[in-house]
């Protein structure tokens, strides 16, 4: 069974499970990257539970779009129906968990919330920089399966990556993210400038964010994707070579989609974000800062992600770059030779 490509209707669900066993996972807060780490426990309780059990995902809307096409998905279902809005507007997330982990359990389905308490929001708050696990492991292990590096998986159709593969008008492409959701974990503008720069030097460039002035628009070989669906930002980084971003969604949706990674840190231990997936790697400035630990409460001035040296990145980048295509070649030829 499959679903189609948005939410479905909880009567229907219901209806569903009570010819079925069936998870429910539950995950109300967060961002897209979050959603990305997410998939790799729906492939461990897929490989672990077997074909049959229905396997139901409740998110938040702007997150939905990363278990489209999902062959272990059978559900996705919108969590905010379950919000409890008080007086002042306010919503209490953990109620919201709490009313819609009561109907499914009811209903005879198990329940996993990966919400507020996060399993691996408390893991890094208390383990931080001492960080031995990966976020992808710690949610797998919160829905009591096995996590595997590689686990994370998303699925563009064929023709979302032929689209996006007419949309950008290079062959062969770098993805850069440049920028997140949070001041601290940005690279200066100067920076992301340079590096853009010269990243054009070696590889054509798609240039991804919604909110930034550059200064590059005379490089012919730089494009920028603006205020694109996440659906054809996913086949967009599908079809790349490489991607290159900070602490934000692009690194996760590049990871869970086995396109090479390298990852930009400064205020999060990289190994907790990119640790679960098989090709990332990463530059941390965090080491650089003696403001520590500073997870839990960043600053707002990235005093680590300033003292990055760009050459230093644009070299490890590079070598990155060349092993992989190194790796990629032995493996076709492997491949070729049978």
């Amino acid at each position: 069974m499959s679903y189609n490509q948005g939410f479905s209707d909880i009567k229907t669900v219901i209806d569903d499970i009570h010819n079925h066993d069936s998870v429910l996972i539950y995950r109300d807060v967060g961002g897209i990257g979050d959603a990305a780490m997410i998939t790799g426990a729906v492939t461990g309780i897929r490989r672990g539970l077997g074909k049959d059990i229905r396997i139901i995902v409740a998110t938040i809307p702007y997150c939905s779009p990363v278990f489209y096409n999902n062959p272990d998905v059978n559900w996705l279902i919108d969590s905010t129906q379950f919000d409890r809005v008080h007086y002042d507007g306010a919503i209490d997330y953990g109620s919201g968990k709490d009313i819609c982990k009561g109907i499914f359990e009811s209903n005879g389905s198990m329940f996993f919330g990966l919400s507020h308490p996060c399993p691996s929001a408390l893991y890094e708050s208390q383990n931080e920089p001492n960080i031995q696990r990966s976020r992808q492991d710690l949610f797998s292990e919160a829905c009591g399966v096995k996590f595997k590096v590689g686990d994370c998986a998303i699925y563009p159709t064929q023709e979302e990556l032929l689209i996006a593969k007419k949309a950008i008008p290079f062959d062969k492409y770098t993805v850069f993210h440049v920028k997140s959701n949070a001041k601290s974990r940005d690279l200066p503008k100067y920076h992301v400038d340079n590096l853009a720069r010269l990243l054009s030097k070696h590889t054509n460039l798609v240039l991804l964010s919604h909110d930034w002035k550059y200064r590059l628009y005379k490089y012919k070989n730089i494009v920028r994707v603006v205020r694109t669906p996440l659906r054809e930002i996913i086949a967009i980084i599908a079809n790349s070579e490489m991607l290159v971003g900070v602490d934000s969604m692009g690194v996760h949706l590049a990871g869970s989609l086995r396109v090479p990674v390298f990852g930009l840190f400064g205020t999060v231990n990289p190994r907790m974000r990119l640790g679960g997936y098989p090709n990332a790697t990463w530059y941390s400035g965090y080491h650089r800062c003696k403001r520590q630990p500073c997870w839990y409460h960043p600053c707002i001035f990235g005093f680590c992600m300033r003292s990055i040296s760009m050459k230093d990145v644009m070299e490890s980048i590079m070598w990155f770059k060349r092993t992989w295509n190194l790796i990629k070649s032995v493996e076709d030829y492997n491949g070729n030779d049978k």
